[in-house]
């Protein structure tokens, strides 16, 4: 940067026309836009789009803390979340710019991810023993489920309600996360039936009792001797993915009350009792909507039940971050495995890998990233940020996804800048502050100068 001196003090300010912040979009054309703690957005804000596309974060001096800047990027994630809301094969690209404005060169340093952003892990324990049903949307909710409905119909709240379990994280596990138990093939191996729509409800109820009667002491325990392992986490990916139910020979739907049979089999009045409390904690059913039997069948197939055994939560939500939620910074030169059943994988682009920081993982981050400077008013474009939901069936009832992640960046010192003139030694140190008027940008550039007296001064 040259600088410019009239005396002992200089202030310049210029007015120049914005180039891409301030160029109407396409999205933004008929919009009030503005910027929420440095994003681009509306009045709302909601996060908007610039002209080419880009989501835009801008970096503001006010960012700076010593050496370093954080730049938090947990709102760009929200954004894959939003599109993963009960879909699995779910896989969406976005641009990304960072724009640096902090009068300050940056330069990449590090990353970090959470499997925390939307979806508080907290203290507060979800904990009911009798349990009720909450009939909303058709459906008949236990009291876990409908401890989660405003979460459920809402797009922003989120419950802080938690399980007791927790993750590889050393998270509680929020209950908006947690997985059903599914019928699969240990399960219908242990009843000794062929096919999934042979297991009843009440013999899905009865699992773990009927497990503890068998000499197993809990469903993992019971899993883990099925698959010969000692460790949930051992057991064969292909396997692992259909113990959380699959599209092929397992489902976590149970479709009939009593009698065995393809059609399904609704529950009558008289022995809705027999659901007893555990399945009005962690139940799930329909309402039935048809009126003339809803009298004597108020209830109809499917059934579905979380899960509850701590074992197999963990072992659920560690699959979930290794393996169903994949992300790439750059999905034309490093794409994720977008398989979509028991051959796929997370790779080094599942979220635990970014959380652990895999040396795979960081190489093709600093590869994406780079290590060149970031001058004022450069920007960091990423064209290709992806991001992919690939799940088996245990999270097809209202569940929801969490992650987030952000950057930082070191800040290159300014330099001592020595000049010489007018008769004496001048020492200056630039200082380059920059800000937006109305549609344009304005630049301040403050000389201070520290005159020392030359050789022939009295």
């Amino acid at each position: 940067m040259r600088v410019l001196k009239t005396g002992l003090a200089l202030a310049i300010t210029a007015l120049m026309v914005l180039s891409s912040i301030g160029t109407a979009s396409a999205q933004a054309s008929t919009v009030v836009t503005t910027t929420t703690g440095g994003w681009l957005t509306d009045l709302d804000g909601n996060l908007l789009r610039d002209g080419e596309g880009y989501y835009v974060l801008t970096i503001s001096s006010d960012k700076l803390a010593g050496d370093e800047v954080q730049v938090d990027l947990d709102r760009f994630a929200s954004l894959f979340l939003d599109d993963f809301r009960n879909v699995s094969s779910a896989a969406s690209t976005k641009k990304l710019k960072i724009v640096n404005r902090t009068g300050r060169t940056l330069t990449y340093k590090d990353y970090s991810f959470s499997t925390e952003n939307t979806l508080p892990r907290t203290d507060n324990i979800f904990r009911d023993s009798e349990g009720s049903f909450t009939h909303s949307m058709g459906r008949a909710y236990g009291s876990a489920y409908a401890a989660m409905l405003s979460s459920i119909t809402s797009p922003t709240y989120r419950t802080d309600l938690c399980l007791d379990v927790q993750g590889f994280d050393g998270k509680n596990i929020n209950l908006l996360i947690a997985n059903l138990r599914p019928v699969n093939s240990a399960v219908m191996d242990f009843y000794g039936v062929a096919n999934s729509y042979d297991i009843s409800l009440p013999q899905m109820l009865a699992l773990d009792q009927n497990l503890r009667a068998a000499g197993y002491t809990s469903y993992a325990n019971y899993l883990k001797r099925y698959y010969n392992v000692a460790d949930l986490r051992d057991i064969p990916l292909a396997e692992a993915y259909n113990v959380l139910g699959t599209t092929r020979g397992a489902q976590t739907g149970i479709t009939n009350w009593r009698d065995n049979t393809m059609g399904g089999k609704p529950i009558p009045a008289g022995e809705v009792g027999a659901l007893g409390s555990y399945f009005k904690v962690w139940g799930i059913m329909d309402v039935n909507a048809d009126p003339e039997d809803r009298a004597e069948y108020p209830y109809v197939p499917n059934y579905f039940i979380m899960e509850t055994d701590p074992e197999v939560l963990a072992f659920a939500y560690d699959y979930l971050y290794t393996h169903g939620i994949r992300f790439t910074l750059d999905d034309a030169r490093y794409p994720f495995d977008r398989t979509d059943s028991e051959a796929g994988r997370g790779g080094i682009y599942g979220i635990r890998s970014y959380v652990e920081q895999v040396p795979e993982n960081r190489a093709y981050v600093e590869d994406v990233l780079g290590t060149g400077e970031l001058r004022n008013g450069e920007a960091i474009t990423l064209d290709h940020v992806a991001a992919g939901l690939y799940v088996p069936n245990a999270w097809n009832q209202n569940r929801l996804y969490d992650f987030g992640f952000g950057l930082s960046f070191a800040v290159k010192r300014l330099p001592l800048v020595p000049e010489t003139g007018g008769g004496g030694s001048v020492l200056q140190q630039g200082l380059l502050l920059a800000g937006t008027v109305g549609a344009g940008v304005w630049l301040v550039l403050r000389v201070a100068k520290r005159r020392r007296p030359s050789n022939d001064s009295k």
